[in-house]
């Protein structure tokens, strides 16, 4: 068994970077004024900060998420795919600092920043899709996710971007993994064995 399948079995070392990871990007996000201020712009001022927010995000979402897969039996390779675009998207965005001007930089950093976002919302989705025809509570979780999705894109839309339509969707995320991951909300993962895909 390799490092990483251990540590990913590991409830209590996931658990822990659930909640350091949810703790890092809420107390980042209010480093400054999160109605006026993304990460990205308080990382103007906070670089190693925002990194961090970069690294441990990636990390608590990506553990949680393959903690999911093994809990109700996904072993398929797609979700795990998007996990690592997920990290080499970010890793790319931390790297390239966001500005005050459209320019190539702008567009890299937002782009990347942006797919971040897509394919960790994918690498979740694809076990509630799996999960939905299993368990109503799946289900309703699934069209309640799309619906935070929606919610981001319609309030950046109608207010434009800031902090806190920014972590709508991970504060999310971060619900959604620790109810599946653990507490009793769902039901037995014996019981949803899903089909490998």
């Amino acid at each position: 068994m390799t490092a990483l399948k251990k540590i990913v079995q590991n409830k209590w070392v996931c658990l822990f970077w659930l909640v350091f990871g949810i703790g890092y990007v809420t107390w980042f996000g209010f480093l400054k004024n999160p109605f006026e201020f993304t990460a990205s712009m308080i990382g103007l001022d906070y670089p190693w900060g925002f990194k961090g927010w970069g690294v441990f995000s990636t990390i608590s979402i990506a553990l949680n998420t393959m903690y999911m897969y093994n809990r109700y039996g996904y072993k398929g390779r797609t979700g795990r795919v998007f996990l690592i675009l997920a990290a080499a998207c970010i890793f790319t965005t931390i790297n390239i600092p966001s500005t005050e001007i459209l320019s190539l930089q702008l567009v890299a950093h937002w782009s990347t920043a942006l797919l971040f976002g897509v394919f960790n919302s994918l690498a979740m989705g694809i076990i509630l899709v799996n999960m939905r025809k299993k368990s109503k509570k799946f289900m309703v979780t699934l069209y309640m996710f799309i619906g935070l999705l929606a919610l981001m894109i319609a309030l950046l839309i109608a207010f434009n971007k800031n902090g806190v339509i920014e972590n709508i969707p991970m504060w999310g995320a971060y619900i959604i993994l620790f109810m599946a991951n653990y507490t009793s909300f769902y039901d037995k993962p014996e019981v949803l064995s899903v089909v490998n895909k």
